[in-house]
């Protein structure tokens, strides 16, 4: 192998390949209430879990409910199946409430 096919090797290696490995698996240090840490120390000894994958897992799934597409999707989701029409009386009161304000 040429010393210019190793150069180009190392430079892949330094500006591609270490600083993915680094950000792929990012460790992180946060504070967690002592009573929190606890009960997820029970869970994920109970769950046979890693406490890494116990928080990975935890966060996902926060994201996942978390996010507004997500919150519209679930929303459109329920109002395929449910009416979504206003009582009479409900609707009467509202439509009262907008007559007295200026557009």
């Amino acid at each position: 192998m040429s010393i210019k096919n190793l150069r180009k090797i190392h430079e892949k290696c330094l500006t591609k390949v270490i600083p993915f490995i680094i950000l792929y698996s990012m460790k992180t240090a946060i504070y967690i209430d002592p009573e929190l840490f606890d009960k997820a120390e029970k869970f994920s000894y109970a769950a046979e879990m890693s406490r890494s994958k116990l928080y990975c897992t935890a966060i996902s799934e926060y994201l996942e409910n978390h996010t507004q597409d997500n919150i519209t999707e679930k929303l459109n989701r329920y109002y395929a199946n449910h009416e979504s029409r206003l009582d009479d009386d409900l609707k009467a009161v509202v439509y009262r409430a907008f007559d007295r304000e200026d557009w």
